[in-house]
Parts: structure tokens; sequence; C-alpha cells
């Protein structure tokens, strides 16, 4: 069998066929996801909490909230300014959740002497507090240093405290520094 024998003119026409079809299948999915799909903005980074009705003990060490995305995916962090906590990636961040519909929900468990050791008083039998975080995030860019503003949730306040965060670097570490 020769390479002649499949160089007949309807076999050429089917593999012209079939080549065509796949070229424009692959430019109308791809205009369509260009037109039709995004992805979420970037939220990853350190934001200090600020709110009137913090806990005394958030105003007076500021907290810091960190959030690594993957996607949808969020993992995140709770921890006063003066906590030495590791922000690589390799860290393993106790906090899980989702960004599903421009709203952010975070929660787990705790160290209480992270975030606020006066809640560790109110029960010494566990030293973790369950936190929950949410957040709406309508209109969040990130290149325009946006807020977010949301409600925590620690299960020794029982309560749900508003906030807004400031986005928050290493070196802006004395800015936020109250005394």
């Amino acid at each position: 069998m020769s390479i002649t024998s499949h160089l007949k003119p309807k076999s050429l026409m089917l593999y012209g066929v079939a080549i065509a079809s796949v070229v424009i299948l692959f430019k109308v999915v791809t205009n369509y996801g260009e037109a039709n799909l995004q992805a979420h903005p970037n939220i990853n980074g350190r934001y200090r909490l600020i709110g009137a009705k913090l806990p005394p003990c958030f105003q007076a060490k500021p907290v810091i909230l960190t959030i690594q995305q993957s996607g949808v995916y969020l993992n995140g962090n709770l921890s006063n300014v003066e906590t030495k906590t590791n922000s690589s990636l390799k860290e393993k961040l106790p906090l899980k959740g989702k960004w599903q519909n421009q709203q952010l929900q975070l929660s787990g468990l705790l160290p209480a002497k992270q975030i606020c050791e006066s809640l560790l008083a109110q029960s010494p039998t566990n030293d973790n507090l369950l936190v929950n975080i949410q957040a709406d995030l309508p209109n969040y860019k990130p290149e325009e240093n946006s807020q977010i503003k949301g409600q925590i949730t620690i299960d020794k306040l029982g309560e749900k405290l508003d906030f807004t965060t400031q986005s928050y670097s290493v070196d802006s570490n004395s800015d936020s520094n109250p005394h």
C-alpha cells in the first residue's frame, strides 16, 4: 500500500473538513471563554482588621488576616502582629473556605493565644477558638487597594462583629501600632 493511495480526492476532502472543523470549534470555544469566563480577582495578602466593636485585645495588638487563594478555594490565618507567623506557601493555614457569588467565607480552629489571650481565660480547658469569617466582595479590585468589609464570629464571644480591613505589609508594621 503506497502513500498515493491515501491521497485520493475523497480522503483529502475528509482530512480538510476534519481540520477545518477543529479550527472553527477551537475559535468558537476561545471566543466564548474570553467573553464570558473570568477568574476571581486575586485577594492573596495580609489585611489588618479594624472595627469599633472588636474585642479590646484586637485593638491593643492589631490582628492580621492572612489569605492565600487558589481559584475559588481560600486558606487563611488570623494572628496578632506580635505573633511570629511564617506566611510562606508551605505553611498550613488553619482557616479554610471558598469564594463564591462574590462572598468570602473562612472558618476553622485557631489557638486563642494567637489572637486574643483574654478569650483563653474564659475556657482554660480548650485553647482553640472556632472562628468564622464572612465578607461580601461585590466590587473588589486589588489594584485599587480595596477594603474588605465583613463579619467575624468567635465562639467564645457568641456574636458577629463587623470589621473592615486595610492592606498590611511588614513595612507598615510601625504605622499600624497605635503606641
